[in-house]
């Protein structure tokens, strides 16, 4: 069996296609975080729940996308866009411009669990009405971050 392709350490396949299913547990880079689950890790070949955002949680997830973790070198593009993208997605709420594609999000939840989520979250939600899991959403609208855009 041919040894599988990698990249700084990591899987090949997984950097190429960053999907995970949500709330299945984070394993994009190594980490020593104990309940640190995936959500929002979209790939255009797996389907996603759907549903329209409230304008306060979408303030909130903007909010979280200002301080990153897990910042990279290069940028992840959204697999559903149809434009030409080449140095991430440019978002803009109240004034604050947020560039998405190269880090992630961190919010904790009930029971020292964690949600590890891509900067494109953001974007998934407002332009391609992606539905995270409540008990995300709960994490994002308590976190002090997000308390002002």
């Amino acid at each position: 069996m041919a040894a599988r392709r990698r990249l700084y350490g990591l899987d090949w396949e997984i950097v190429r296609r960053m999907y995970f299913p949500d709330l299945s547990p984070y394993t994009y880079f190594p980490t020593n975080e104990i309940n640190l689950l995936n959500v929002g890790w979209l790939d255009a070949a797996e389907p996603y729940p759907a549903a329209k955002a409230t304008g306060q949680f979408l303030i909130a997830l903007f909010s979280c996308c200002i301080s990153l973790v897990q910042l990279t070198r290069g940028f992840h593009v959204c697999p559903f866009c149809q434009i030409q993208q080449r140095w991430g997605i440019r978002e803009v709420l109240g004034g604050k411009v947020v560039k998405a594609g190269s880090g992630e999000i961190r919010d904790s939840g009930s029971n020292g669990i964690v949600y590890a989520a891509p900067d494109l979250v953001y974007h998934y939600v407002r332009e391609h009405e992606y539905d995270p899991p409540d008990e995300f959403k709960v994490a994002v609208k308590n976190n002090p971050v997000s308390r002002s855009p």
